[in-house]
């Protein structure tokens, strides 16, 4: 598993930076569209055979740049997608919802926090023995098996306003059920992010301050992003057969016209 990591340091040539370097699978796939990075943000992924889980947003206790800036720290895992790094990575994000709703100083914000140390040629280090022992630690408790209607329950993707109540019964889907076989942002949690670019995404289940419905919504329709290209072309053939139509019609009754008159 591939561990990353974005903050700064204090000085203004001290900027955000990943460390050890930018995750690749965040700019093939266009990952930050889906999100409000400098909020805090969760974003659970498939994408080409690997799994992403990438926190945005956390709060850097007792560390502002040159303008008195609160620094915010961002984490990204990288694994092969497989059942068990799915468990892991589920896990922790699990950890991280209930401490974005709750907000204790020894939750995974402060664990993160406390391995991201000032000093280092960019501002600041990482301690990747501890994000390492961190995600290795992160396990899922076991449930029964589920019921022919709680599974189909779960298979409808969901939107719902984010608040501290959704986050925690999102915490629990997560414990509770594995993610759909897709490609895609499965799962995402943000700041001000539209329900239409949520559903244009494609996510399972969505949290986002800008969705007004406060309870699980079903996402009923899904857009067809080649509709917009359908619809048009479609249109314009119909007008083109009618024209041929009416303009067949009109040289037939000319014919005949002209027979009669010679």
């Amino acid at each position: 598993m591939e561990i990353y990591v974005k903050s700064r340091g204090f000085s203004q040539e001290e900027g955000y930076c990943w460390l050890p370097e930018t995750p690749s699978i965040l700019t093939l796939n266009r990952v930050i569209d889906c999100i409000q990075s400098e909020s805090p943000s969760l974003l659970l992924g498939r994408y080409s055979g690997r799994l992403l889980l990438l926190i945005t947003g956390l709060e850097a206790k007792g560390r502002t740049d040159f303008r008195d800036r609160t620094i915010r720290n961002s984490i990204a895992w990288v694994a092969e997608d497989s059942a068990i790094h799915e468990q892991q990575l589920r896990a922790i994000a699990v950890r991280a919802l209930r401490t974005f709703v709750e907000e204790k100083p020894d939750g995974l914000e402060g664990e993160i926090d406390q391995a991201i140390p000032v000093g280092g040629p960019d501002g600041f280090s990482v301690n990747w023995e501890l994000l390492k022992g961190l995600s290795a630690s992160a396990t899922l408790p076991s449930h029964p098996p589920k019921s022919d209607r709680e599974r189909e329950e779960q298979s409808t993707d969901k939107l719902a306003k984010n608040c501290d109540r959704t986050k925690e019964t999102l915490a629990t889907q997560l414990e509770h059920y594995g993610l759909p076989q897709r490609e895609g942002p499965l799962v995402v949690v943000t700041g001000i992010k539209s329900k239409d670019a949520l559903i244009q995404a494609g996510v399972w289940r969505g949290l986002s301050k800008s969705v007004e419905e406060e309870d699980w919504t079903p996402i009923r329709e899904r857009q067809d992003p080649l509709s917009s290209q359908k619809e048009p072309f479609q249109a314009e053939k119909k007008f083109n057969e009618t024209a041929t139509l009416v303009a067949g019609i009109v040289a037939i009754g000319m014919l005949f016209l002209g027979l009669l008159w010679f």
